[in-house]
């Protein structure tokens, strides 16, 4: 359905985290509707999240628990959502009409491992947020759709939470943000 706000309404539309709630085939129309909904020369913001979990020392491993965590999420939602979408943003946007886009991945800490402060600082206020959103992101698509049972499901979440709060593994989600701006005409 599109969305349901007037065309050349708003100046700015900031779209954060919703990938999840966007069916696979949706993206295009969802970028179009942005579109028309902006004023000419308004911007969209749109930020999104990779849910593979990434290494900065290359010591997270596929034997991982976290790697395995990522590999299910992507595998249960990527029937019904696009698990490519934050690394698609800036193409979609450029498709849609948009000008003047650009894009950024931000790597995203897991927990406070950095060596700058302000990194260290975000993975320290990160840490309790990967925690919870590992077991509540994942408790349907891994049991639903993917058939495991809670207590294979329990065993793998206290597994990837405890290398996620691991600063020797350095773990980071990466954060894709693109920005474009529509046309004055």
């Amino acid at each position: 359905m599109p969305l349901q706000f007037h065309s050349n309404h708003f100046d700015l539309v900031n779209s954060r985290l919703v990938a999840g709630g966007i069916d696979r085939n949706r993206w295009q129309g969802y970028m179009r509707d942005i579109l028309r909904c902006l004023r000419g020369g308004g911007w969209c913001q749109m930020v999104e999240i990779d849910f593979s979990a990434q290494s900065d020392n290359g010591t997270l491993t596929d034997g991982h628990a976290l790697r395995q965590w990522s590999d299910k999420y992507r595998q249960a939602m990527s029937q019904f959502k696009n698990p490519e979408a934050p690394r698609r943003l800036g193409h979609w946007m450029r498709h849609a009409g948009f000008t003047d886009v650009e894009e950024r991945m931000i790597p995203l800490p897991m927990c406070a491992w950095s060596d700058s402060q302000r990194e260290f600082d975000i993975g320290a206020a990160n840490q309790e947020n990967v925690r919870l959103m590992l077991g509540s992101l994942a408790l349907y698509p891994f049991t639903e759709l993917l058939g495991m049972t809670i207590t294979e499901f329990h065993v793998l979440v206290a597994q990837a939470r405890a290398e996620a709060s691991n600063p020797a593994l350095k773990p980071y989600f990466r954060l894709y943000v693109s920005v474009g701006r529509k046309p004055r005409r």
